[in-house]
């Protein structure tokens, strides 16, 4: 998707900070050792403005060849693009660094910049997927998962007739078919410390059961 210019962007209420990209773009040409700082986080595409993409695409040209980067030599490559009108001319890179303090803080214009960056791409990210569901383009499971269907077998928390025993003669199935027969107050003893060994009637494990919409584990029962 395209990348919105400016003026549509802040009349859209988009997250954009033209300073931050002035100062970047202003420090880089003051000092080209910069460029190397900015290159490790930004990408062109990170800037609003597409003049301020057009003169960082040609910094990164120009560091590639290892030629020097100041005002000059980014307005020469600029306009080998027939692009230094379109980015306001020489004029607009002497402006880049107007108040820029004397020591700038470069990490931070960085972090300013790609963060609006990434607060566009989800805007817009966003508004096309809205798009997408109110054309009816894609069904529902393109875009989300179908939930998982919960288990029918738990009628309330912690009730004893959810379960049932394994179908397989197992020990399993003797243990719990003596503490079905044995009265209450005897199957506080005989019962074992964790039903692992039984499943739900949908076939989950007693230790790890999907049924729970809140997506809690399965807790022993206490026995009345």
């Amino acid at each position: 998707m395209g990348m919105m210019t400016v003026p549509n962007a802040i009349e859209k209420g988009l997250p954009v900070n033209l300073d931050a990209e002035r100062f970047v773009l202003g420090s880089i040409l003051l000092d080209e050792a910069m460029y190397v700082q900015a290159a490790g986080t930004l990408e062109p595409d990170d800037f609003s403005l597409e003049k301020h993409r057009r003169i960082y695409r040609r910094m990164g040209e120009l560091q590639e060849r290892g030629e020097k980067i100041d005002r000059v030599t980014v307005a020469n490559e600029l306009m080998k693009f027939n692009e230094l009108e379109a980015c306001d001319g020489l004029s607009y890179l002497v402006s880049l660094d107007d108040g820029l303090p004397q020591l700038p803080n470069l990490d931070s214009y960085i972090r300013i910049v790609k963060d609006k960056s990434i607060l566009r791409r989800i805007i817009f990210a966003s508004q096309n997927m809205m798009s997408r569901c109110l054309m009816g383009k894609r069904s529902r499971t393109k875009f989300w998962p179908a939930p998982r269907k919960p288990c029918s077998s738990w009628a309330t928390r912690g009730s004893r007739a959810a379960w049932r025993m394994p179908t397989t003669s197992s020990p399993a199935t003797k243990a719990v078919s003596t503490l079905s027969s044995t009265p209450a107050s005897a199957s506080r003893e005989s019962a074992p410390a964790s039903p692992s060994s039984t499943i739900c009637q949908a076939g989950c494990t007693a230790g790890n059961c999907s049924s729970w919409p809140d997506g809690r584990r399965w807790e022993r029962p206490r026995w009345r």
